[in-house]
């Protein structure tokens, strides 16, 4: 009929957009599998394919853990899709593989010999390192010719770029160009600015340092020192993997026709696992355009999504239910609180956001708990939350989490049944 909307006009850009700002949460399966095929298939209407791939396996998960020979077999599926899909699946099983400790940097002078590997081969510039709570590093920024001294020293940037990658504190170094590593008056004032500046977005200046050659002197907490490890930067180990998470990197990017440099993209994030955990919106920060964004936030959705397709263990299972959590955490690039909702018979019924970084009476919101339990009609509840890159073990302020919504919990008649701390493959249990 003459008039008549398209009703699958700009099909691509609604469903990447509905993506990027809500994740795969109400997602159909085969959504899912559309989202994933638009990159092999850029002009090809995707939806009768995602349809027959499922029909053919079942799920997004059997279709992604399928071998390249399986998935040619699928009518309507050629070779790049087929790599394309090979691609995708390496680049998850590399970003989440456990058992990987990362670097931990808890002294300052591991940190100043970080920094000082970083401005190797530097004349005059600045190294910013954005850390994690376990002060693992998560990311970096080199500024060459830039000074700590001018206006052109982008502290409102350092901030906003902290909060994007989710760093807890910040640490910078600069060079002094004239060899000696002691602090002026411009140095003091730039450290009081920079560490306010941070505050005030609930981020910590880890410390400042002033660096020359194997000398390091720090403006915080004013102490000088030697390094005396010669200046090899500490990388993550994701960057240390001989070359695999790279090229498992670009052989996705070239299977989705997407032209990125990979090791500036590494370099960017601090490695594949940060990479593929960030925000969408730290992409486009980053310079990456909205498809680029939508085909690495995939790689960690798409993770969380499959595990959830394989369902919840009953609350009795208490092992099959921990590993299911080490699962579900994975892909979870910062600290999640929640809790897991049970019928009268231990079945799974839904689960409850309750904060995001970190476990305290002030992350935790009461609101959101007591509202999601009382629509649910759950009898028995399970707290669950991660410890991204640190151990499963339980902290004071953890149990006394604990207490807190079990007493909230009780008032509801509703069990609290235990607390599952998850830290990679390992999970530890609060009765």
């Amino acid at each position: 009929m003459k008039g008549t909307e398209n009703p699958h006009k700009n099909h691509r850009s609604r469903l990447r957009a509905h993506f990027l700002q809500g994740g795969l949460s109400g997602f159909a399966p085969h959504n899912v599998l559309e989202l994933l095929l638009f990159f092999p298939l850029p002009r090809r209407d995707t939806n009768p394919l995602a349809h027959t791939l499922l029909s053919a396996h079942g799920s997004v998960g059997a279709v992604l853990s399928a071998d390249a020979r399986t998935l040619c077999g699928t009518h309507g599926v050629g070779e790049g899709v087929a790599a394309f899909f090979r691609a995708f699946s390496a680049v998850r099983e590399l970003a989440f593989a456990s058992g990987r400790p990362p670097v931990q940097l808890t002294d300052r002078a591991a940190l100043a010999r970080y920094l000082q590997g970083c401005l190797s081969g530097v004349d005059d510039g600045v190294a910013i390192l954005y850390l994690d709570n376990a002060m693992s590093p998560i990311g970096e920024r080199i500024l060459c010719g830039v000074s700590v001294h001018s206006a052109a020293f982008p502290i409102s940037d350092i901030l906003r770029e902290g909060l994007l990658s989710r760093a807890a504190s910040v640490a910078v170094g600069h060079l002094h160009a004239d060899g000696l590593a002691l602090p002026r008056r411009e140095d003091l004032d730039t450290t009081a600015l920079l560490r306010d500046a941070l505050a005030a977005g609930g981020l910590r200046l880890a410390e400042h340092f002033i660096i020359s050659g194997e000398h390091y002197s720090t403006l915080l907490y004013r102490e000088s020192g030697r390094i005396l490890r010669p200046a090899v930067r500490e990388l993550p180990e994701e960057d240390r993997t001989d070359g695999e998470e790279r090229r498992a990197l670009a052989e996705l990017l070239r299977t989705a026709r997407i032209s990125l440099p990979v090791d500036p993209l590494l370099r960017t994030f601090g490695g594949l696992y940060r990479l593929v955990t960030a925000l969408p919106a730290h992409y486009l920060y980053a310079g990456l355009d909205e498809r680029a964004a939508t085909l690495l936030s995939l790689v960690g959705a798409v993770d969380t999504y499959t595990v959830l397709e394989r369902g919840m263990p009953p609350a009795s299972e208490r092992t099959a239910l921990g590993q299911h959590l080490c699962d579900l955490y994975r892909a979870a690039g910062e600290e999640r609180v929640h809790l897991l909702l049970f019928d009268r018979k231990g079945r799974y019924i839904s689960t409850v956001l309750l904060g995001t970084g970190g476990v305290s009476e002030a992350a935790i919101s009461l609101r959101c708990m007591v509202e999601g339990t009382l629509l649910a009609g759950a009898v028995t509840a399970v707290l669950s939350h991660n410890h991204p890159h640190g151990k499963a073990e339980p902290s004071n302020e953890d149990r006394r989490a604990t207490s807190l919504v079990a007493a909230a919990l009780g008032t509801l008649n509703v069990s609290l049944q235990c607390h599952y701390i998850v830290a990679g493959s390992d999970f530890c249990i609060i009765e």
